[in-house]
């Protein structure tokens, strides 16, 4: 019953279904191949591929040899040649129920010679007359008729044309005949010729092994199940075997190679693929079956090893030279070994005995090198398929769009011997297209080559379609072109499943001619690196948004965009990156990819550093980190130059009076400047907030929950964007009382809503938790007790993942969990799941919002969320009205920096003399903490230590206030209307433990405030000016900087999951590859000041270590605002030349689209094509960013030289924010740009000379004088 479920021609004879359940051992290590059967007369380079052979002298006698005929087939089961002599054959049935009829077809009259019904000698005719050319030279033809045993053919005289014999299996299981067969000498015959035997092409052999092994690991899954299944009905045993062991012998191979469909569509025969599985004989075991098995997956091992070789050697003569020798190959072998657990022996029997020589071959290593799809210097991989003009071959996956035509590639016209297929795991079809005749030459509705006809020639060339495979569950699909191609064909592939689809694309050719065969070869494009860099800042940027860091990028990355074929593990060794259809997902993921000025391919190219086929994670850690280095070196550089117009001074505080700036040194500023907002020397550098998400719902008061709380309902979960969509809810939380094991509570949740259905944000074990849709999703990280921490229950709807984040660390990623469906669910705050007894918390804030928030924008948003506020107007005239904030601690204002903003309206009544105060924020337990008015001036008080401003706040009024402690400076600052008013140093941070502290009141002899405030807010941590008149409302957020055209080319960074203080050095590595431009691993004096003049665009400042100082220092405690930018005229692009080492070679100086590179130009990939030496490719000309954005800083760029850009109308320089009456000293500066232009040398120590045009750019107008404030 099992066996009549299989189709006709597949079902097996009842004795081998038995023999298919017996243990099958490797008779290889018995020793016993080579005894069962004899290797074929066939000479040194052919196979057998016939079950007749035939030899000049004749049989000398008869000879038996057996034949498969499979269930319902009549094919051709050898040749009889021209020539042969008194030819005879008889067919022996195994049994007499055996349906099987032996014939003979003359293909030159195209007609059957022998055939019982219709034949020209049948059942009805047993005897008849082949005629010759000439006279006597008919042949006699007798017929033992279909019903005779055994049924015999006999031919008397010399075959006068060659015959095909066919045996017809009528029935609908295989059978196995035994041909008996005699033949007299053949005419006109020279030896060694032997009829029967074909050229054996090792390498084709080895391509249809590996397709067909994707094919069978997909399948079966493993080889013991494979052999088991394809190999087992037809396997036998002989007397004196082991009981245990069981082999297929010639004839049947047949059998289990066609039971993939694509057996005949391929270059390679049955029989062919027979002699590599057994090479010493007449039987195939298991063990060579396993071998074969296994040939797919030691192809990719060796892809992967090849990508290996290349990260080392990139060049491809290099590379043959490296390998031709016998020591060198073995110790790649050896690595490639311990990579992919592979052994030496079966890597060397793939890569270098593929043609049975144990050296390597040109041919074997051109088969290998091919395999990295490269192109020359200059050129990009813009093709799936690369065509050299040599023979080639491979595989590779491609991303096929769901129910739509892709084109995957054109092929070439001048190509020979083409073969391509398409294996995919959902129903797909394949076609050709010609796009100059505008047809469609293969598909399987409307193609020349189609449903109605599988074969046929096209302007010359043969083709051969497979059909349409809708069988699944898998669907592959062949089409091979035999000839040479005179025109181009573009291969497209629709998709009719309903989601994007990854299917293996197989292919191989013998050769490309004419006009196609160039260099570079068809599938390569010349790189514009210009467009490649802005196009991988902007993914750059988005990344930094979208990711917390860039190990969380690489393993989201791995996990939802290296998506395999689904089809087998054959490329389970080529996951050690992103390979190149990889990254057409991950540039899909990106939602500003179709406005970027460069394709996919393209920024894949400049992403993959080593140009070796894979982005690993070091190489997406640099394109991670890459826009955070250009903003670093942006606020580095032209902070230095606004806090220390004097150049030396910058100097010195930069490398601490040493002649180098050293890496460690570095590392310093760098770890100052993101953590501290340091510059070297102290100077703050201020920059604003960055803009926030508006929240679907925001609360800032502080609630109770558990037993102490009161549960409140905060509204329906359509309302706040819960349901069937992507959200986050941002909480601060403060878990009380018992040990956190037991501590279980609801944040948020639907108490109302079906059990399976239920929405669950909160703490479970003391852990964080969120729950959904049956699904529960908990942190393995213990939250402290009695400490405020910061929780984020994040659902992405696009990758069905629930995240936690714990303090700004994710925590927990849950996948594949449906949305949230509560449709008309109340969301309830501190009510859901049934709390436990001890379940004491409090809430500090709680946001909602409609998206999935990234990791990395969280703990900005908690950052400028406020720890309290009051949005609204409040009238405080006495302590009755006064308003309780909370405790020193819950604030975050004990031992911490804070800022504390609120908008002031002084009632009349309250006088300016030197007795009045009046308090804004005070502690009237003892008077501890105050921020006042005192005298008519803002005060701030820590204890005893006193920070008075000399400014008059009016009454009257609105005034918006900001007082500011920074705790690791000991500075108290007090702004007014935004503008810093007073700084006082020396200060300690407050101590008050458990302070009360109040809007409004304070304690005794300190009066209370009488008036209005609105729009008071905590935060925690210190802000600087500009940020305040953002926090405040008086300035609008700065936009993001424009995307600039730095590349990162630093190695061995980011290759393992880093800590956050990791990740600074990791950026501060790649920021120094950027300004060391001879690579000594120190910023030498020169190379400080090319970027300093680069970034600036500052032409006044000298070049040379040798300069001496022309402005006098300024005080080092200016604060350094990067916003208030405004941009200058761009000046002309010049030729710049750097010497690094002993390396010349040409860049372009500043222009508003280039930024510092690290060398670009990688070591050779492949010979370049020939052209001019003088002429690069020009990219586009620059775009001059929108006026309204921040100007991207001017650098240099080591990359092709850049056409000198229109210079764009003056813009008018942004005025100076004028001063208050009595402003302190220390002032914020306007940051402006100038471009340098000029010609650079750099020797070996960084020392640079200049030269060309550097003074040709005049500095832009000073700012006009700012107007006179109001008294």
């Amino acid at each position: 019953p099992v066996a009549l479920l299989a189709p006709p021609h597949r079902r097996p004879a009842a004795a081998g279904m038995a023999r298919a359940a017996c243990a099958v051992a490797s008779l290889a290590l018995l020793g016993i191949v080579a005894a069962v059967g004899a290797k074929g007369p066939c000479s040194e380079g052919f196979v057998r591929t016939s079950p007749v052979i035939f030899m000049c002298g004749g049989s000398d006698g008869q000879v038996s040899s057996q034949y498969l005929a499979l269930a319902g087939s009549n094919t051709k089961s050898f040749t009889i040649p021209k020539g042969t002599k008194d030819f005879q054959v008889a067919v022996v049935l195994e049994t007499a129920k055996d349906d099987v009829d032996l014939l003979v077809y003359n293909p030159s009259a195209q007609e059957y010679l022998v055939r019982y019904d219709t034949g020209k000698v049948s059942d009805m005719q047993l005897r008849g007359t082949l005629s010759g050319a000439g006279v006597g030279s008919d042949v006699g033809v007798t017929y033992t008729g279909s019903k005779s045993t055994p049924e015999t053919v006999t031919l008397s005289g010399s075959a006068p044309v060659a015959l095909e014999v066919h045996i017809k299996n009528n029935g609908i299981f295989p059978v196995t005949v035994t041909l008996q067969y005699s033949f007299g000498a053949i005419t006109d015959c020279v030896d060694p010729w032997i009829g029967g035997c074909e050229e054996y092409d090792p390498f084709e052999v080895q391509r249809t092994i590996v397709d067909w092994g994707i094919w069978v690991a997909t399948n079966y899954g493993t080889a013991d199940k494979a052999w088991r299944e394809l190999a087992g009905p037809m396997t036998e045993t002989q007397q004196g075997w082991p009981a245990d062991a069981a082999m297929v012998p010639f004839h049947k191979w047949s059998y289990v190679w066609t039971a993939w469909p694509m057996a005949d569509a391929k270059g390679a025969k049955w029989q062919e693929v027979f002699h590599y599985v057994a090479p010493a004989g007449e039987f195939a075991d298991k063990s060579g079956f396993d071998r074969a098995f296994a040939l797919a997956n030691i192809s990719a091992a060796v892809e992967s090893c090849a990508v290996d070789l290349h990260g080392n050697i990139s060049s491809e003569d290099d590379a043959w030279n490296y390998l031709s020798k016998v020591d060198n190959m073995d110790t790649f072998l050896m690595e490639c070994s311990k990579k992919t657990h592979i052994g030496v022996g079966e890597l060397r029997l793939f890569i270098s005995r593929a043609d049975g020589h144990d050296e390597l071959a040109r041919e074997e290593f051109q088969s290998l090198w091919d395999r990295l799809h490269l192109c020359p210097v200059g050129f990009y991989r813009a093709s799936e398929v690369i065509f050299n003009c040599h023979a080639s071959s491979g595989h590779v996956e491609v991303l096929v769009a769901a129910q739509k035509d892709t084109s995957i590639a054109e092929f070439p016209r001048g190509i020979i011997n083409l073969e391509v297929s398409l294996l995919a795991n959902r129903d797909i079809d394949l076609m050709l297209w010609d796009p100059e005749a505008s047809m469609w030459v293969v598909k399987w509705e409307g193609g020349i080559i189609g449903r109605g006809k599988q074969n046929g020639e096209y302007k010359g060339a043969q083709l051969t379609f497979s059909g349409d495979d809708s069988r699944g569950p898998l669907y592959e699909e062949s089409v091979t072109i035999k000839g040479h191609l005179p025109t181009k064909l573009a291969l497209k592939v629709h998709n009719y499943a309903s989601m994007d689809t990854a299917v293996v694309l197989s292919y191989s050719w013998d050769q490309i001619e004419g006009p196609s065969c160039k260099n570079p070869p068809s599938g390569c494009k010349a790189i514009d690196e210009q467009k490649a860099a802005t196009s991988a800042d902007q993914l750059s940027e988005w990344m930094l948004k979208t990711y917390g860091s860039q190990h969380e990028a690489w393993q989201s990355f791995q996990r939802r965009y290296a998506v395999r074929s689904g089809v087998s593990e054959w490329m389970r060794f080529l996951s050690n990156g992103l390979r190149f259809n990889d990254w057409q997902q991950v540039w899909q993921a990106w939602p500003a990819h179709q406005q970027a000025p460069s394709s996919w391919q393209e920024v894949f190219f400049f992403a993959d550093a080593d140009h070796n086929g894979v982005v690993n994670e070091t190489e997406l850690g640099a394109l991670y980190r890459q826009h955070k280095v250009k903003e670093v070196l942006s606020d580095l550089f032209m902070g230095l130059h606004q806090s220390e117009p004097n150049w030396t001074t910058a100097w010195q505080d930069s490398a601490e009076g040493s002649t180098k700036i050293t890496s460690s040194r570095w590392q310093s500023m760098v770890m100052d400047l993101l953590e501290k907002r340091r510059l070297p020397g102290g100077s703050p550098v201020c920059k604003p907030p960055p803009a926030q998400k508006p929240a679907v719902f925001a609360q800032s008061t502080r609630v109770a929950l558990g037993q102490a709380g009161k549960p409140k309902k905060i509204g329906n979960a359509e309302e706040l964007g819960l349901v069937g969509n992507s959200f986050a809810v941002l909480v601060r939380l403060k878990v009380s009382g018992e040990a956190p094991s037991s501590q279980v509570g609801p944040v948020l949740g639907t108490p109302d809503a079906a059990e399976d259905q239920a929405l669950f944000a909160g703490v479970l074990g003391g852990r964080p938790a969120m729950s959904f849709g049956g699904k529960v999703c908990q942190s393995d990280v213990v939250m402290p007790v009695d400490g405020w921490v910061e929780i984020a229950w994040v659902y992405d709807a696009s990758t069905k993942e629930q995240r936690l984040y714990l303090d700004g660390s994710t925590v927990k990623v849950c996948g594949g969990v449906t949305a949230f469906l509560g449709f008309g669910a109340a969301v309830w705050e501190g009510l859901g799941e049934d709390p436990a007894v001890s379940w004491e918390a409090s809430l500090g804030s709680l946001q909602i919002f409609p998206s999935a928030v990234p990791g990395y924008e969280l703990r900005s948003m908690f950052k400028y969320t406020p720890k309290w506020q009051l949005d609204g107007e409040v009238t405080i005239d006495d302590a009755d009205s006064a308003v309780r904030m909370g405790t020193s601690d819950s604030l975050g204002i004990r031992h911490r920096s804070f800022t504390a903003l609120v908008s002031l309206f002084r009632d009349k009544s309250e006088d300016n003399g030197y007795q009045s105060v009046y308090t804004i924020f005070g502690t009237p337990k003892d008077n501890s903490l105050e921020m006042v008015v005192w005298n008519g001036k803002l005060g701030f008080s820590f204890g005893v230590t006193r920070c008075a401003s000399d400014l008059v706040v009016p009454t009257g009024k609105w005034v918006d206030v900001g007082f500011v402690y920074d705790a690791e400076r000991r500075e108290h600052a007090i702004y007014q209307d935004g503008v810093l008013s007073k700084k006082c140093g020396g200060v300690e941070p407050y101590e008050g433990e458990g302070s009360e502290v109040w809007l409004g009141l304070s304690g005794k002899g300190i009066g209370d405030w009488k008036g209005k405030m609105r729009n008071v807010k905590i935060y925690g941590h210190s802000e600087c000016g500009e940020a305040l008149r953002v926090l405040s409302g008086q300035a609008a957020v700065a936009p993001a900087p424009a995307p600039t055209s730095r590349r990162l080319l630093s190695d061995g960074l980011g290759s393992v999951a880093r800590q956050e203080e990791q990740a600074i050095e990791d950026v501060a590595n790649d920021a120094l590859a950027v300004v060391d431009l001879n690579h000594d691993g120190a910023i030498q004096q020169g190379e400080f000041l090319a970027e300093l003049r680069a970034i600036t665009g500052d032409t006044t400042l000298p070049v040379g270590s040798t300069a001496t100082a022309s402005a006098t220092s300024t005080t080092s405690a200016a604060v350094v605002t990067m916003s208030t930018v405004a941009t200058t005229t761009a000046a002309p692009v010049a030729t710049t030349t750097v010497v690094a080492k002993a390396t010349s070679m040409e860049v372009p100086t500043a222009s508003p689209t280039t930024f510092l590179l690290a060398p670009t130009t990688a070591a050779p990939q492949a010979p370049a094509p020939p052209a001019p030496s003088t002429q690069a490719p020009a990219p586009a000309p620059a775009t001059p960013a929108p006026s309204a954005a921040p100007p991207v800083p001017a650098a240099l760029a080591l990359a092709a030289p850049v056409p000198t850009p229109a210079a764009p109308a003056p813009a008018e320089p942004a005025p100076a924010i004028p001063p208050a009456p009595g402003a302190a000293s220390e002032q914020e500066v306007s940051v402006f740009h100038l471009p340098f232009v000029g010609t650079i040398k750099v020797d070996k120590d960084g020392e640079m000379e200049t030269g060309g045009n550097a003074a040709t750019t005049a500095a832009p107008p000073a700012p006009p004088a700012p107007p006179a404030p109001p008294a």
